[in-house]
């Protein structure tokens, strides 16, 4: 990390989170001052992992039935059933498909057409899922 150094500028990287914690209200950052900035800074680009990001809050005022629909299926997504048929769907569905694609040659399909390959992942999960325990 002290290698670092900003092509638009020159700064250096250490110079760089100094000016972020003078401007953020630390006048002389320390070490651990400047590490803690610079894992915010990283946790920051990582919140598009998540299912449902963090846009701040919403405003509901003119849509109550949209809110009452999300905040019903967080509910429900959260709950011990959800998280049950969640755990059930991977082991069931996801699981399955994955081992098809990647193992079952599925992933390289050499076939012209969308139509053409909905027909081969159709027939090849059907005679999949028919010989396995999945679909008893």
């Amino acid at each position: 990390m002290r290698s670092i150094v900003r092509r638009d500028s020159g700064e250096r990287y250490h110079d760089f989170l100094t000016k972020l914690a003078q401007a953020s209200g630390i006048e002389t950052p320390t070490r651990a001052d400047l590490a803690r900035i610079d894992r915010q800074r990283k946790k920051k680009g990582s919140n598009d992992d998540f299912s449902e990001p963090d846009r701040g809050r919403r405003i509901w005022k003119k849509k109550p039935e949209a809110r009452a629909a999300v905040y019903r299926n967080r509910r429900r997504i959260r709950g011990s059933r959800g998280l049950r048929l969640l755990r059930l769907c991977g082991e069931r569905f996801e699981r399955p498909f994955a081992h098809l694609y990647e193992t079952g040659g599925m992933r390289r399909l050499h076939l012209r057409g969308h139509t053409n390959i909905r027909k081969r992942v159709l027939i090849h999960a059907g005679g999949f899922i028919s010989g396995s325990s999945c679909g008893n």
